[in-house]
Order: C-alpha cells, then structure tokens, then sequence
C-alpha cells in the first residue's frame, strides 16, 4: 500500500489499542487510563495528518483531501477529552492547538479561530500566561481578518499588558498595541483611534517615543486630515 493507506492502517491500530486501554481494568487510578487511551488517540491523529500530507504530495482526490483531516480532529477531539478527565490540561490545550493548525491550514478561520481560543482558556487555567499568549495573539488575528475589530484590539491591549509584566515579554509589548491600533483604525472611528493612542501611552510610557508609536500617531493625523 501508498503511504497515505500505510498510514490510515497504522492509525486504525492506534484506535484499537486506545479503545483497549480505556476498557481496561486497573487498579490505579483512573487517569493513568485515560492518559494511555488518549496517547493512543493522540496518535492516531498524528497518523491521519501523515495520511493527509501523502495524499496532497500525490494527487488527492476530493474526498481523501478532507477525509483525514476530519479524522484527525475527532480523535484529537478524543485525546482532549481524555487528558481532561485526567486533569492535564496542559496536554489538552497543545492538542487542541493542533485541531486549530488544522483548521488554520484548511482556511477555516472561524474553526481556527474557536480552538486557539480553548487552547488559550486551557494554558491560562494552568497559569501558562507564556504558552497562552501564542494562542491569543492567533485568535486576534483571525478576528482582525474577520472584521470583528473591537474583540481584536481587546486581545492585543490584554496581551500588551500582560506583556509588559514581564521582563522578557514587555519588548513585544509596542507591537501588540500597533496591531490594537490599525484594528481601531480600519473601524474607520477616528475618535476610537485617538482614545485608544491614549490608553496606549498609558500601557507603556515609552509608547510615544517608539517607531510603532509615532507611526500610529503619523497615521492617524493624515487619516484626520483626509477626513
């Protein structure tokens, strides 16, 4: 057989195995189980995102080139669930990353868009601001390209903040309140762009005297002035 069909035959032992797992008896706790199933379900999602690659480097036909990815992300779907009942949220939240890069790779913004939400919810209910912040900045951006505005410049003003709490991070902290600040701009509400310029000197004093801070400024005016 191709590889793709290697690959579906491989992922279909993986669901055996995790089917087994999860029916099995053990004396332990109840989460070793359900981490085992759900490493078994992780990878047979794995297999059918391999499944999918050899059929798009070959000449996929319509069906194999949404066959896979739909399985995928139901037993990645599987694995979450089983991570949760585990309580490993961790786990759940980098498994539910992968279903959004699915989605993202599809063109399915809004799908895209939901899972790197969840993925956020689930790295911050494991105080992971760090693995978070990825995630964040993903639905803001899926946000900003669906035209919803005000919840984009939301996320980027939280992330810009969050960022400035950290030594490490507060260095992004200008770029995240540039993107707030052309979100506000494409709403096409010059008195919002001006508030907001406002609210962004606050967030971080060296706003104002930055390139992404006189830029933002710079437009605004000619924007204004044109107005």
């Amino acid at each position: 057989p191709n590889m793709a069909a290697q690959a579906e035959i491989k992922a279909e032992e993986f669901l055996r195995a995790g089917e087994k797992a999860l029916n099995k008896f053990s004396i332990f706790s109840s989460s070793s189980k359900y981490e085992d199933a759900s490493d078994y379900f992780e990878k047979a999602a794995n297999q059918y995102k391999i499944a999918k690659k050899c059929t798009e480097d070959d000449v996929p036909s319509p069906r194999d080139s949404c066959y896979a990815p739909q399985h995928a992300v139901t037993y990645y779907r599987t694995a979450i669930s089983m991570q949760c009942d585990a309580g490993r949220f961790s786990n759940a939240a980098k498994l539910q990353k992968q279903i959004a890069e699915i989605y993202e790779q599809a063109g399915q913004m809004q799908e895209a868009l939901e899972n790197y939400s969840q993925a956020a919810d689930y790295f911050i209910g494991e105080n992971q601001p760090s693995s978070a912040q990825p995630m964040l900045l993903k639905v803001a951006q899926f946000s900003a390209e669906l035209e919803r505005y005000p919840s984009a410049i939301e996320i980027y003003e939280k992330v810009a903040k969050t960022s400035m709490e950290s030594n490490l991070l507060k260095y992004n902290a200008k770029s995240h309140l540039l993107n707030a600040g052309i979100c506000a701009m494409a709403s096409k509400d010059i008195v919002l762009v001006k508030q907001k310029i406002d609210e962004f000197n606050e967030i971080d004093y060296t706003f104002p005297d930055s390139r992404e801070g006189k830029f933002l400024s710079v437009t605004h005016r000619i924007v204004t002035v044109c107005t």
